[in-house]
């Protein structure tokens, strides 16, 4: 039994791979407006709803099959894909791509597409999400353009909330949260060296 199920999974792969081939169509020849999204979980599903919602249009990578039968039953181009495969970068030509967003939670595999589509396609920006300060600062030193550590930014907006409640004025809640991005994070940075 157990040899079935592993042999169906790798016949699933084999499919989803051959999507991929498809991808290459899925990037329009005005590439200058397209958006690669690595990875298709919660993250990844948001940027593409704000993406569709502006009319903007994408495609989108997941290494899960799962979610890529998500992706799709949702109406989106996701395919079978791993940003950290040079042979799909060029398969689906990165290079002309506007951005790219990655949204995997695994650091590892996000510092690795960074730093893989920073020394194949420089010219492309890319923005990612990261777990905590220092991934964020590893993947920016490795070349993303934005970085946005996801436990932090809870934390921010958990902030901005309990201001809002104390009627803070809601320009100075906007000014002191860009500040704090404007700074990387710095002082909140400090702060948790302290502690």
């Amino acid at each position: 039994f157990a040899v079935a199920e592993e042999q169906e999974m790798i016949a699933e792969v084999q499919r989803m791979r051959a999507k991929v081939v498809e991808a290459e169509a899925e990037v329009p020849d005005r590439a200058e407006q397209t958006v690669v999204i690595g990875g298709y979980g919660r993250v990844g599903h948001t940027v593409a709803v704000l993406l569709q919602s502006r009319g903007i249009p994408f495609v989108a990578f997941d290494a899960d099959p799962k979610q890529v039968s998500k992706g799709r039953a949702d109406g989106f181009p996701v395919f079978y894909g791993d940003l950290t495969d040079p042979g799909l970068l060029a398969a689906i030509h990165v290079e002309r791509a506007a951005l790219v967003v990655l949204t995997v939670d695994q650091s590892d595999t996000a510092l690795k597409a960074v730093s893989l589509l920073n020394r194949t396609c420089p010219q492309v920006p890319v923005i990612a999400r990261a777990r905590d300060l220092d991934s964020s600062s590893r993947l920016l030193a490795a070349g993303a353009i934005d970085a946005y550590p996801e436990t932090i930014e809870a934390s921010l907006r958990l902030g901005a909330s309990a201001l809002r409640v104390l009627q803070v004025d809601e320009d100075d809640i906007d000014a002191m949260l860009q500040d704090v991005r404007n700074w990387d994070y710095k002082p909140v940075l400090e702060n948790e060296r302290e502690n």
